[in-house]
């Protein structure tokens, strides 16, 4: 037994009321390994949109090789718009809450590396319920700092949060 199926598609000119051919790509979501690119490129800190769209470019030139897609395609090729809106959400979602702390401790590591010649105490907030809670406290001190301690470790200026500063002088 053979089965036919027929198809009757209507033709160009009876479309109405939506976008046909490489207009219609003007619309189509961003693909998500693009999204994923960008939001590694603003993961290392690189956020401008000129600079993103020639790392996509180069991106989707090493997915497609000679096989480019149209420039007017959206799902390969965001606007600087787009780019924006996805640097902003990702920046902001770097900059949530507990993800903070993640990302000062890591940068802590960072600090008190090899040869930095940094002290660093880094203590996160923690709230444990019943349990004892911590507020945050972090102490930084580099070389330069240490070095002018010791010259001048018995006069300080204190700058304080509210603008006014202190001269103090130990004996």
């Amino acid at each position: 037994m053979e089965k036919c199926i027929f198809i009757d598609l209507p033709k160009i000119e009876d479309h109405q009321g939506h976008i046909m051919g490489d207009a219609a790509n003007l619309k189509v979501p961003i693909d998500d390994r693009i999204i994923n690119h960008i939001k590694h490129l603003v993961n290392e800190n690189i956020t401008q949109p000129r600079e993103i769209q020639r790392n996509v470019k180069m991106l989707v030139k090493s997915i497609f090789g000679s096989r480019l897609s149209s420039d007017l395609n959206r799902r390969f090729y965001p606007s600087r718009e787009d780019i924006r809106k996805i640097v902003y959400r990702e920046r902001k979602r770097l900059m949530d809450g507990k993800l903070d702390q993640q990302l000062l401790a890591e940068k802590v590591e960072e600090w008190t590396g090899e040869d930095t010649g940094n002290l660093v105490f880094f203590r996160p907030r923690t709230e444990d319920g019943d349990k004892e809670s911590s507020s945050f406290l972090l102490i930084f001190q580099s070389e330069w700092q240490r070095r002018l301690h010791a010259k001048y470790g018995k006069e300080y200026i204190w700058v304080g949060n509210n603008d006014l500063y202190v001269y103090q002088h130990y004996v």
